[in-house]
C-alpha cells in the first residue's frame, strides 16, 4: 500500500525541488544486454563512463549507479572510485534478474547476494535498491524492507517521496532513456527528444515541489549520445538554476526523509 511521507517539510537550503541523475551499470551483468555484443564492448562502457564521471565533477555533480553485482566483481576498480569520489551506490541485482517473475524468497536471495558483494568489495552497506527493468511484485517489497533497504526508486513520474510497505520510493521522471531512444533496437528517438522529455519533468518537479530521479543506462547513453551532448545540456540548463534546483544522489535525498546513509558500515 502506498502511503505519503510524513512531516515533509520541503526540501533543504529552500531549494524548491529535488533532482538526482540515476545510471544503471549493467552492460557487462552476465544476462544482460545479450543481443548488444559484439557490438559494445565492456572497456568501451567502462571508458565512457569514465568521461561521464569527469563531466560530472567538472559540474560539482554527485549521480547515483545502481550497479549488478557481477559487473562489480569484474570491475571492483572503477566503482571505488565512484564511492570515493561521493558518488550514491545502490543495488541492481547480481546478474540483471527479472525480479517481478520471482517469488519473494527468490527475490530476498538476490538481494543479500548482491548486498554482500558490494559490502565485500566496497565497504558500504547500500540502503537503496532499483530493480532490474523496474520489475517487481507484490513480494518485493516486503523483501527489500526484510533486508534492509531503506529506499526504492521504480514508480514513474515526479512526486514528493512515498512509502510502499516500510519502503521509501523516490520516483523517477516519466521516461527512462531507453524509453525514448530504445534499447538494443531503435525506437527512433533523438538525443533532442531525451532533452525534451527531461527539461518537461524537471519543470514539473520545480511547480510541485517534488523529487526528480532522471533514469539513464549507462550503456544506452554510451549507444546513442557517446559524446555526451545532451547530459551537457541538461547540466547547463540546471547549473543556471543551482539556487533552486537541489541537485544530489538518492542517499542525500534518503536522508533528508529520515532514511541513514549508505555509506555506514
Amino acid at each position: 500500500m502506498r502511503t505519503p511521507a510524513t512531516k515533509f517539510g520541503g526540501w533543504p537550503r529552500g531549494f524548491r525541488c529535488a533532482v538526482v541523475l540515476s545510471f544503471d551499470v549493467e552492460s557487462w551483468g552476465g544476462r544482460c544486454c545479450k543481443g548488444l555484443e559484439p557490438k559494445i564492448k565492456d572497456y568501451e562502457v567502462v571508458r565512457f563512463l569514465l568521461n561521464l564521471i569527469e563531466l560530472l565533477d567538472s559540474y560539482r555533480v554527485k549521480a547515483h549507479f545502481f550497479i549488478v553485482g557481477k559487473s562489480l566483481e569484474q570491475y571492483s576498480s572503477f566503482f571505488k572510485g565512484l564511492v570515493k569520489d561521493g558518488h550514491g551506490i545502490g543495488g541492481h541485482g547480481y546478474e540483471h534478474e527479472d525480479m517481478g517473475l520471482l517469488t519473494r524468497e527468490d527475490q530476498e536471495r538476490i538481494i543479500a547476494k548482491t548486498k554482500y558483494v558490494i559490502k565485500e568489495n566496497l565497504h558500504i552497506r547500500i540502503r537503496g535498491w532499483r530493480c532490474p527493468g523496474l520489475s517487481l511484485n507484490f513480494g518485493t517489497y516486503c523483501a527489500l524492507k526484510k533486508l534492509g533497504i531503506a529506499y526504492a526508486s521504480h514508480a514513474k513520474g515526479p512526486a514528493r517521496p512515498f512509502y510502499v510497505s516500510g519502503v521509501l520510493e523516490i520516483p523517477l521522471g516519466s521516461r527512462l532513456d531507453g524509453d525514448i531512444y530504445g534499447y538494443d533496437v531503435s525506437r527512433g528517438g533523438t538525443p533532442k527528444d531525451w532533452l525534451t522529455y527531461m527539461k518537461r519533468d524537471l519543470s514539473k518537479a520545480f511547480q510541485t515541489g517534488s523529487a526528480l530521479t532522471l533514469g539513464m543506462h549507462g550503456w544506452v547513453q554510451y549507444k546513442y549520445d557517446p559524446r555526451l551532448s545532451v547530459l551537457k545540456a541538461l547540466l547547463d540548463y540546471i547549473d543556471r538554476r543551482r539556487d533552486e534546483i537541489w541537485i544530489t544522489n538518492l542517499d542525500e535525498v534518503a536522508q533528508h526523509m529520515g532514511v541513514r546513509s549508505s555509506l555506514e558500515t
